[in-house]
Parts: structure tokens; sequence; C-alpha cells
């Protein structure tokens, strides 16, 4: 509950700001897996998402219904996410 408060508390700012990076996680024979680290940050505070995905539709998974103002990088995920109305 706490993390989906933070989360709900991020982005609740008329402003805020995402990146995503890979993550490398060991799968149970030793393999390595890329993962996608999402970071939403508000001028205080910041919640993380780890996802199996850096598409447009883990995006809308980690914004949900945000409307304010998202500062970002160039990522095609965004602008298809502002596309859509979002």
């Amino acid at each position: 509950p706490t993390r989906e408060a933070l989360h709900e508390y991020v982005l609740s700012q008329p402003v805020v700001g995402a990146d995503e990076t890979f993550w490398r996680l060991m799968e149970g024979n030793g393999e390595n897996k890329r993962w996608q680290t999402w970071a939403v940050v508000a001028p205080n505070a910041v919640s993380y998402r780890i996802l199996d995905s850096r598409s447009a539709v883990a995006a809308g998974e980690v914004l949900g219904e945000f409307a304010g103002t998202l500062l970002c990088d160039g990522y095609s995920a965004y602008e298809s996410l502002k596309k859509r109305g979002g």
C-alpha cells in the first residue's frame, strides 16, 4: 500500500520527470535477463517500477492517467502516449 500511495502522490504533481533504463536480473539458471527500471520523479519524491518492457504499453502502465507536464527524453513510447491523448 505504501508503494502505491507514493506512486499516486508522484503522479498527482503538476510536473514530473520520467525515464527508463535496463536492469539485469539473474534467472534461476544463471542467465541474465534485461528488465526495465522506470523512474517517475516529483520535486520531493520518486517512484520506481521494474517491468519486462519499455514499450508504450509499459509507459502507459507506469504513468497511468497522469495529465500534467512530463519531462522526458525523446523516446517514442512517450510520444505514443501523447498521440493517444495521454
